[in-house]
């Protein structure tokens, strides 16, 4: 599974991936396109426009790759 998060906010956005608690952040107009195991659930928490929270219910560490809109 390869949820894209993308930023089309006025801030840079942080994004958070638990259960490890790796912080990341999303420049404005940039995506982070997370990569997760897909045999287990997983969820996306939205927390308004301050941050997101993706809890990664799989054995393995999710992989994260922040694209700048330059990019």
């Amino acid at each position: 599974m390869k949820p894209p998060i993308r930023n089309r906010g006025s801030k840079p956005l942080p994004l958070l991936i638990e259960v490890r608690c790796k912080e990341y952040t999303v420049p404005i107009g940039g995506e982070a396109i997370v990569t997760l195991d897909d045999s287990r659930a997983h969820s996306i928490d939205v927390h308004a426009e301050d941050f997101i929270t993706v809890w990664n219910e799989g054995k393995e560490q999710a992989d994260v790759e922040i694209a700048s809109p330059e990019a």
